[in-house]
């Protein structure tokens, strides 16, 4: 909850304290959870508003290509547009995984108490897989729907702890055993097992390209940001690397980069614009 008021008042722009509609979250009272429809309320509103305040274009973007000099935008229309820079903030959509068996419930709708009550049967016997923020949401949404049969899986420890550690579930660890024997019976899944960058191809670069996870840069002129670009940060106790694709984190990684982007030479010399490319 904190966190999405955070994020609302961290941009003048928004306006979220003088200007901002009504929204039920203004009413809430720093409850530790917020379900993810309320607070995604404000977020469309800030849009419309951001929206009508400079140029804005509504379209697929299917690719980028070198313009020689610059980038070009190849558009789902058969438009193009040409710029000198160009942001990316592209989202990521949800990792699932292969059982055949189970009808998969896609995390978009477990994470809407609404639709997925019209997705769940009083007979279904639910998978829940997944051990974070989105799984604890999920888990929420069921519970006060007064869903009984619902194993879930997870994988890592401390992030169970931390987010559902709690609460009175029927959760297992996640592994060959425990998915053969606790399956058995489930005839519907819902994966939150984190997430996947949207593929948008760059001419020059392979299919899985890679950014600078410091700065945002993935190539000259064209920078990354948000949960599909996300800093890395390492782990506390280990070697590997963590995402950090908390709405705080965003806020303040755009606060650090977004002046030496706007400022760094750009590869265009006759375009003085840029563009947010959302596929």
């Amino acid at each position: 909850f904190s966190d999405f008021n955070f994020y609302y008042n961290a941009c003048d722009a928004f306006k979220f304290g003088t200007q901002a509609a009504p929204f039920f979250i203004k009413h809430m009272r720093d409850e530790k959870h917020c379900p993810l429809v309320v607070a995604a309320e404000p977020l469309h509103w800030f849009t419309q508003q951001l929206r009508s305040r400079v140029h804005t274009a509504t379209d697929h973007v299917c690719a980028i290509d070198a313009a020689h000099p610059g980038w070009r935008l190849q558009l789902q229309s058969g438009q193009s547009i040409t710029t000198q820079k160009i942001i990316m903030a592209i989202g990521s959509t949800p990792r699932v995984l292969d059982i055949p068996y189970l009808q998969t419930i896609p995390l978009t709708i477990a994470l809407d108490p609404e639709e997925l009550e019209e997705h769940i049967e009083l007979d279904d016997r639910l998978a829940v897989f997944g051990g974070s923020q989105s799984a604890d949401a999920v888990l929420r949404n069921l519970g006060s729907m007064g869903t009984e049969n619902t194993v879930h899986f997870y994988r890592s420890q401390s992030t169970f702890d931390f987010h559902l550690g709690d609460s009175a579930l029927d959760s297992q660890p996640f592994s060959p055993d425990t998915l053969e024997h606790r399956l058995a019976g489930c005839n519907k899944a819902i994966y939150a097992i984190g997430f996947q960058q949207r593929s948008l191809p760059i001419e020059s670069l392979t299919k899985n390209y890679a950014y600078d996870t410091k700065t945002g840069v993935i190539a000259p002129g064209i920078y990354g940001i948000g949960i599909a670009f996300p800093e890395l940060l390492p782990y506390r106790h280990g070697q590997t690397d963590y995402p950090n694709i908390a709405i705080p984190a965003f806020c303040e990684r755009l606060d650090n980069l977004l002046d030496d982007w706007l400022n760094t030479p750009s590869v265009v010399a006759q375009s003085n614009h840029s563009l947010v490319a959302d596929s």
